[in-house]
């Protein structure tokens, strides 16, 4: 059967703009990156260029990667960030897990995937440091937004729920007009990101993914390893069920959610069960309430 227009939309955005792959800090993949790599970027630009420096940044940008115009704006972009993503969460850059309230973002050729140091292992470590790709800072795909937030709320139990309220800050802060939205996945805004989950939810992939959406824990290795439609999947149900969830029970109890790994986790902060949770989104973006997303 032809794939629907919607569903060529998720895998074409699932090719063409960067790939976050999901995993958490025990899971072993293409994002459970070592941190050799990471310190040997920081340590050749911090060698080869001065940063910019911002109230919130510094900004290091390997030479000839952007102009000293586009470095500049773009240093001023992530600083205004920073500040919105703060505001929007309630909280601050944890000064005293990482002992400076300024992020070193590193910029260059090369770098792949856009990702915080370590990447998916980061909270094991107490760096904050964030590597994007200069052809995405330069075409505004970079997902700065997204990334910074995982330095703020940096504690996770709930690999799902890290990324799909990173997805949702992303949305939210930049349609305030304080940041570029990457659109990671086909992803614009909020309302596009329950679109494309209620078309997600209709497909093979979105089907496994759904068993994942909010679970405590890692996600499906076929997810984390899988090809681009799976990731797609995962990523747009994971942050619409994030936003249900942010508007149901409020942003406060979604990170507690968040930084839980307990199995009675939603019992306990919500005294409902996951499972009642996703009937309650599927309905609410129109998918119905449906069994698919049962673990049992």
């Amino acid at each position: 059967m032809p794939a629907s227009p919607i569903r060529r939309a998720l895998r074409v955005a699932a090719v063409a703009l960067p790939l976050l792959l999901p995993a958490t800090v025990r899971a072993q993949g293409p994002a459970a990156r070592g941190t050799a790599g990471d310190d040997s970027v920081a340590a050749r630009l911090r060698a080869a260029v001065a940063p910019i420096e911002t109230p919130r940044a510094r900004v290091w940008v390997e030479p000839g990667a952007l102009t000293d115009a586009q470095a500049r704006d773009f240093a001023a972009q992530f600083t205004v960030g920073v500040d919105a993503i703060e505001r929007t969460l309630g909280r601050t850059l944890d000064r005293a897990r990482y002992g400076t309230d300024r992020i070193d973002v590193f910029v260059a050729a090369g770098i792949g995937a856009s990702h915080v140091y370590a990447g998916y292992a980061h909270m094991r470590h107490t760096k904050p440091w964030l590597y994007l790709d200069a052809a995405r800072v330069r075409t505004g795909a970079a997902p700065y937004l997204h990334e910074t937030t995982h330095l703020v709320a940096w504690r996770f139990g709930s690999h799902s729920l890290r990324e799909g309220l990173a997805s949702w800050v992303e949305s939210t802060v930049s349609a305030r007009g304080e940041g570029e939205h990457s659109q990671l996945f086909g992803v614009r805004d909020v309302a596009s990101a329950d679109r494309l989950a209620l078309a997600a939810v209709t497909t093979v992939d979105g089907e496994a993914a759904l068993r994942a959406v909010g679970r405590p824990g890692a996600a499906d290795a076929a997810i984390t390893a899988g090809p681009p439609d799976a990731r797609a999947a995962y990523y747009v149900l994971s942050q619409s069920f994030a936003r249900h969830l942010v508007e149901r029970v409020g942003l406060a109890t979604t990170l507690a959610l968040m930084e839980s790994d307990a199995a009675d986790a939603y019992e306990r902060l919500t005294s409902r069960s996951l499972d009642a949770w996703r009937a309650d989104w599927l309905a609410a973006i129109g998918g119905g309430p449906s069994a698919r997303g049962s673990d049992r």
